[in-house]
Parts: C-alpha cells; structure tokens; sequence
C-alpha cells in the first residue's frame, strides 16, 4: 500500500532547500504548481545537457519521493509537467545517459505518457532526427 503524504507546499520546501537557485522562479508562479514544477523540469533538462550527473541524480531522486508519496495533483504535476517533457534523445548533445539515472518509477511514467501520446497522434516531445552517419 502506498502511502500518500506529501503535499505540494513539501515538494516545494524541498525544492528550494536542495535548490536554492530556483526559489525566485518557483516563488513568481504564485500557487501555480505545473509551471513551479517547469522551472524544476528546465534545471533538470539543464543538467542533462550539461552532462551535470550530480545535479541530475538530485533532481530524479527527489521526484521520485514525491511521486511514490504524492498527492494525486502532485504525482500528476510531476509527471505531466516534469517527467513528460525531459529530453533523453541524443543529437548534438549526448543525452542517452540520462535515461538510465531516470529511476524505474519514472520511467514507466515516461513510457506510459509517451503510448499515451502516440495513440492519440500527438507528440509531447519533438520528432526524432534520424542520426546521420
């Protein structure tokens, strides 16, 4: 049985506690908790595209937390507005690497928006360039 805890005002204190940089983004969204969960996703996607491997375990595994012991409007801030959105394609940057720190959780999440997606002909996410060789 999963217990949910953890409300938006927790993810949102730790949040600002473990990322001090993002307490005047969060804060100007005034209540809005999809787009204080964007300014999340856009360090997280930073930090991918940095190569920035400390940054991003720490942004993963705090999302993971509050998605296993979320709310039902905070797991779904988090997936739709944090995890449907990141980036792991490579292209010029490499970003495949990313993927495997995504814990499990998450991943499934990822995939489930992504069949979501594609069964409805929408895509959340740009195309995929083919790689030229």
């Amino acid at each position: 049985m999963r217990v949910t805890t953890t409300h938006r005002s927790d993810f949102l204190r730790d949040v600002k506690a473990e990322f001090p940089l993002l307490r005047d983004a969060v804060n100007g969204w005034g209540g809005l908790l999809h787009l204080e969960m964007c300014e999340f996703a856009r360090l997280a996607q930073a930090a991918i595209d940095a190569g920035d491997r400390a940054t991003l375990t720490r942004t993963f595994r705090n999302a993971e937390r509050h998605f296993v012991t979320g709310r039902p409007a905070l797991r779904n801030a988090i997936a739709v507005s944090f995890v449907e959105h990141l980036n792991f394609t490579d292209g010029k940057v490499r970003r495949g690497w990313a993927w495997e720190a995504l814990p499990a959780a998450l991943q499934v999440v990822y995939r489930v928006l992504e069949a979501q997606a594609a069964a409805t002909g929408e895509s959340p996410r740009p195309a995929k360039k083919a790689k030229s060789r």
